[in-house]
């Protein structure tokens, strides 16, 4: 969780693109693997002709096993922290996203892609 953005509309197309290029792209360094879901936002020419120019490669995970997807993992830890402490609105949730993925390290984040099958060992 390098990269957390929040914006007060859903997303869609054109804001995840903006996310790739001024949220994601310069925490990341050229070569990075990004791993994505299957929501139709991630799936923009934009945010794809930004990460190939940043050299990056990107992996698609299957629609059909929600509980194999990392990013499902992750963002359900960030759920329920964001539960425990009782941010209801933006502003709250906006303050308190920060910190919560400060608690998700890169140990917790290998073991997610572990356990969803999509690597092995401790690369």
């Amino acid at each position: 969780m390098i990269a957390p953005w929040g914006i007060t509309v859903a997303m869609d197309g054109p804001a995840f693109a903006s996310y790739i290029r001024e949220g994601l792209l310069p925490e990341i360094a050229p070569g990075s693997v990004v791993i994505q879901d299957t929501r139709a936002t991630h799936r923009n020419q934009d945010a794809e002709r930004a990460l190939r120019d940043h050299d990056c490669w990107f992996v698609s995970l299957s629609p059909y096993f929600p509980d194999l997807n990392p990013s499902s993992q992750a963002f359900s830890k960030v759920k329920t922290n964001l539960r425990q402490i009782g941010a209801r609105t933006f502003i709250a949730v906006f303050e308190a996203i920060g910190p919560i993925c400060d608690l998700y390290n890169p140990e917790g984040c290998r073991n997610d892609v572990k356990a969803a099958a999509y690597a092995s060992g401790k690369g």
